[in-house]
């Protein structure tokens, strides 16, 4: 839904042009390893405030991303501290599609459970160095599958 500067919106939750933004660059500027964040926001209400962006441990962070287990734990702990949710996962696609891999589709869905409820999966896909196309993707726990929403054309 484009909606007074938003792009999506889902969940009653929206991203907009500037959000998009912020993770492009970060993805850019970590080409060519997957970079990985999370966007807190209100826990009731459309909006991001804030960024974390957290090191990738994974042993290949040019084809996948880990997320440092303590620095996730630290920005949880900063969004329940300012009382934010935890509204989008952002990480990269080095060289290849934003579409959700087996192993981001593993991380975000145990047994039919989501591991970060009603969180948005943002992957901005990287081209030798520049941002290429994005898509959002959430989980509907009703059709036990993901929904997608492609953000071609829309730097």
């Amino acid at each position: 839904m484009r909606h007074k500067g938003w792009v999506f919106d889902a969940l009653g939750w929206t991203l907009t042009r500037a959000d998009l933004e912020e993770g492009a660059a970060k993805a850019e500027a970590g080409y060519p390893e997957e970079v990985c964040g999370l966007a807190l926001g209100p826990a009731q209400g459309p909006g991001i405030d804030h960024w974390v962006w957290i090191a990738n441990v994974h042993p290949d962070p040019g084809r996948a991303f880990t997320l440092h287990e303590q620095e996730h734990l630290r920005a949880l702990m900063r969004a329940d501290a300012l009382n934010l949710a935890v509204k989008v996962l952002c990480h990269s696609h080095i060289d290849g599609p934003p579409t959700l891999s087996w192993r981001d589709r593993a991380g975000a869905v145990r047994h039919g459970i989501e591991v970060m409820p009603a969180v948005l999966h943002l992957i901005v896909s990287v081209h030798e160095g520049r941002r290429g196309s994005w898509a959002v993707h959430r989980y509907d726990p009703r059709r036990a599958e993901f929904v997608t929403r492609d953000g071609d054309g829309l730097w």
